[in-house]
């Protein structure tokens, strides 16, 4: 059992061994129970030098983690949940409530100042949608995003604790909504009550402006429902349906180099 102590040097370990298990758990499921149809193996290349990449890139700009940084908020009193006394379970919650909120608010964002959406096009770019999608990230978008949960972090007065799980959930979220799963619909339709699922979340990578401009939540679906940008469903079938950019041609897509120049090259929307 990690002890609260332990957090700062234990938590590459457990968001490696969280983020290894979940993508594989999710991999086999889609070979299982697929909603589209695959992609070739070698098309996933991109997806995966953009996540070295930015994994690289995270540990050479960030002088600590997200969990160092809670814990020196911590130590310095800053922060709202850090001048309360309400009880650990409910600021564990509070925390992470809010922190899924400000990512929520975060990426429409993206999709609003044009700047930001050059970055984030490059994720709306991949022409197919699996698991790998959810990795599929500019190297400017990821400090961009670090640099918006180090304030929220600093801001919320997030515990250790909270901020570790709220780590581990954006991860997992981000490779569950974006699996090529198909959820029995019944069921489909009442976890999407409570968290985004890939039927939602997949309509925000249509081709479609008016569909991609909607569910943009990561982990809670109700945001979208509260704040008027939920669609339930595409104007096509899931199956059948468009993914990608219009504008950028599926060959560019599946080039790195390409894609890291991207946000340099294309216009704004």
């Amino acid at each position: 059992m990690v002890g609260v102590e332990d957090l700062a040097t234990s938590e590459p370990t457990l968001r490696a061994a969280a983020f290894i298990t979940i993508a594989v758990l999710l991999i086999a499921a889609e070979r299982l129970w697929p909603r589209r149809t695959f992609r070739p193996w070698p098309m996933i290349r991109t997806n995966v030098g953009l996540l070295i990449a930015n994994t690289l890139i995270v540990r050479l700009v960030s002088t600590t983690s997200l969990v160092g940084l809670a814990f020196y908020a911590a130590d310095q009193g800053w922060g709202a949940l850090n001048v309360t006394a309400g009880p650990v379970w409910l600021e564990f919650i509070v925390a992470v409530v809010i922190l899924d909120l400000v990512l929520y608010a975060q990426h429409r964002v993206l999709h609003w100042l044009p700047w930001l959406w050059r970055l984030h096009s490059v994720h709306h770019a991949d022409s197919a949608f699996d698991v790998t999608t959810g990795v599929r990230f500019h190297p400017g978008e990821i400090i961009v995003s670090l640099a918006i949960k180090a304030l929220a972090v600093i801001v919320v007065g997030a515990s250790p604790m909270a901020t570790l799980v709220f780590e581990i959930l954006l991860s997992s979220a981000s490779l569950f909504t974006h699996a090529n799963l198909a959820l029995p619909p019944r069921f489909e339709a009442g976890l999407r009550q409570l968290i985004v699922t890939p039927e939602m979340h997949r309509v925000h990578h249509s081709h479609d402006p008016e569909e991609h401009n909607r569910n943009y939540g990561f982990l809670i679906s109700a945001w979208d429902r509260w704040f008027g940008s939920y669609r339930g469903e595409a104007a096509l079938p899931q199956a059948r349906m468009h993914i990608g950019l219009g504008d950028v041609p599926e060959i560019e897509a599946q080039k790195l180099g390409a894609m890291l120049a991207l946000p340099f090259k294309r216009p704004v929307h």
